[in-house]
């Protein structure tokens, strides 16, 4: 082993045979970028240590890839933030400034446990830590930590009551739920796919995401201050019933053993059941909801008739004739879809019809999006009236 000379007077330690590139000065490394308080070590993969001299004005370290570094102790008191992406030989946490508020420890494959962050820590992020188990030991004050495609971990238990957003995406051996502190607000369990139950969320909770849980047969015990929660891709749930009445927006696209839509909850203003391909009847649709989208249902054959009324959800110039408000159906014969579409006295109703796949624009995360008029192919009200026998916005045709 031989100690590896970093620019101007760093020294750390390199692995066997690994001599540190040749580098200019310590100023002219950290001014590199476009903050002179930042020091970069990720071009020195072998570093076992951490260099005993770093410069007072850093208060970020970045060691990015440096696969061969052992210990995260060494840096000065001042330093603020660490990123120690893909540090893939590091054990544990012990040792960073007490006064670093940033931690970034994704991928660091080797790490088995979170104990040991200083107390001063708000943010820290453990994605891809694929040995460990337990979230348990962060320190009381975070308020912010991401645990996505952490394939060993077993348990949620254990997170600091402070915790308000938290990621468990892709946590494969995650069974349940139960466990969060009770101020959380914001939770992914997206691609966890063992998960069997989604009872005991706490009830701070009011976004709640978890789309691919293939292995999820039911919806019942979520808080019941739930406004926004998605169920994409749970191929195994075959009824949307329990539903907290708290809940505004609701998404169960390719939910492929879902047959029946019945106890929707009256709170619901949007949902969304694109390609659940087994689904044939529609048997629950409160008037209130303004916006339903039914695509590629291919075996639908029955909609309750429902009332929709006039909403003004997405902006304050709303016109009927050119924006989308109301159902979406694809798949369903135009017989069938007229026999179920009701009209109150005050609606305006517009019937999409899309000949191409996916709305326009983006939506956020687990977060739907209006139509895009622009992009999106559509009937007008005219050619809705006449293809549907309405003869004007208060009634349909006997």
């Amino acid at each position: 082993m031989q100690n590896a000379q970093l620019p101007g007077g760093l020294v750390g330690s390199g692995g066997s045979g690994g001599a540190a590139p040749p580098e200019p000065d310590a100023q002219a490394h950290v001014d590199r970028g476009d903050y002179d308080d930042t020091l970069d070590l990720s071009r020195w993969p072998t570093m076992t240590t951490l260099p005993r001299r770093i410069p007072v004005r850093v208060i970020r370290v970045v060691c990015s890839g440096c696969v061969s570094l052992t210990s995260v102790a060494g840096l000065p008191q001042n330093v603020v933030r660490v990123i120690f992406f893909g540090c893939t030989s590091l054990t544990d946490v012990v040792g960073l400034p007490l006064q670093a508020v940033f931690a970034d420890f994704r991928g660091c494959t080797s790490i088995t446990s979170v104990e040991g962050l200083p107390e001063s820590i708000r943010h820290a992020h453990f994605d891809g830590c694929t040995s460990l188990t337990g979230v348990a030991g962060l320190p009381p004050h975070i308020s912010r930590t991401h645990f996505k495609g952490c394939t060993s971990l077993t348990s949620v238990a254990g997170l600091p009551v402070n915790v308000e957003e938290t990621n468990f995406r892709d946590c494969t051996a995650l069974t349940n739920v139960v466990g969060l502190p009770h101020g959380v607000q914001c939770v992914d369990f997206s691609g966890c796919t063992s998960l069997t139950s989604v009872a005991g969320l706490p009830q701070s909770v009011t976004y709640a995401y978890f789309n691919n849980c293939i292995s999820l047969t039911s919806i019942g015990g979520l808080s019941q201050n739930l406004v926004d929660v998605s169920f994409n891709g749970c191929t195994s749930i075959k009824s949307v019933a329990g539903l907290p009445r708290s809940v505004t927006a609701v998404t169960f696209k390719h939910c492929t053993s879902l047959t029946c839509i019945e106890g929707l909850s009256q709170s619901v203003r949007s949902a969304y059941f694109n390609g659940c391909t087994n689904l044939t009847s529609v048997a629950d649709i409160h008037d209130d909801i303004f916006y339903i989208e039914l695509k590629d249902c291919r075996r639908l054959r029955r909609i309750k008739r429902f009332n929709m009324r006039h909403h003004q959800p997405y902006d304050d110039d709303f016109d009927p004739a050119r924006d989308v408000h109301a159902l979406m159906v694809s798949g369903m014969s135009d017989k069938l879809l007229s026999a179920s579409i009701g009209i109150g006295p005050d609606v305006a109703l517009l019937i999409a019809r899309f000949v191409t796949g996916g709305l326009g624009g983006h939506s956020p995360p687990g977060g739907h999006s209006p139509p895009n008029p622009t992009t999106d192919r559509m009937e007008t009200m005219q050619q809705v009236r006449a293809r549907y026998g309405l003869r004007g916005l208060g009634g349909a045709a006997p």
